[in-house]
């Protein structure tokens, strides 16, 4: 995702770097990784294995490294 953000074509600043990304960038990645939803819990590891999950995404979309390395993550 990262990798993404700093390929992604687009108008570069006047450093030639590609433009930051806006919270809407972000959540079109985010909603692509197709977090679960919550609505309830019946057993205390239904929670903790979506926090598990929604932690991983988080972990991927905010390492750095090449996509293999974030792979590891997840």
């Amino acid at each position: 995702i990262r990798e993404e953000f700093r390929t992604s074509s687009g108008p570069s600043d006047s450093g030639g770097n590609p433009p930051s990304v806006t919270i809407h960038t972000w959540l079109e990645h985010f909603n692509k990784q197709k977090p679960r939803s919550f609505e309830k819990a019946i057993a205390l590891v239904d929670a903790k294995n979506w926090i598990s999950h929604m932690e991983k995404i988080f972990d991927v979309m905010g390492s750095t490294g090449t996509a293999e390395e974030q792979a590891k993550n997840f």
